[in-house]
């Protein structure tokens, strides 16, 4: 019986997250924006974006650069979906500050656990 409440609260609790999240959108500029918002992809260059940057999903407030250029090491490649919203491939994962692992798929941020 306790397992079936268990289940039941973290179904609910999965639901409110699902609900409460924010897509992360993008945003076309031809310059890195001075205070970049949350949960705002900006694609800087035009009219072929060559960089990527957004605030670090933590909340940490770290602005993330990512090299979209093709001869570029390490560079992401860049996905947006028929409703406008951003996939980056691979993975962004911090290696100082905050140290935050994460995927960036249809907009929605997709923590990895690093153990």
């Amino acid at each position: 019986m306790i397992d079936l409440v268990r289940r039941i609260w973290a179904g609910i609790a999965e639901i409110a997250r699902g609900r409460n999240r924010r897509l992360i959108v993008i945003r076309h500029v031809e310059d890195a924006p001075r205070k970049p918002k949350a949960n705002v992809l900006y694609m800087i260059g035009y009219p072929a974006p060559w960089r990527a940057a957004l605030l670090c999903p933590c909340g940490c407030e770290s602005v993330i650069h990512l090299s979209l250029l093709r001869n570029d090491s390490p560079r992401w490649r860049l996905a947006i979906s028929e409703n406008g919203l951003p996939t980056l491939h691979p993975s962004v994962r911090r290696i100082s500050g905050c140290r935050s692992h994460f995927f960036l798929v249809k907009g929605e941020v997709i923590w990895c656990d690093d153990e």
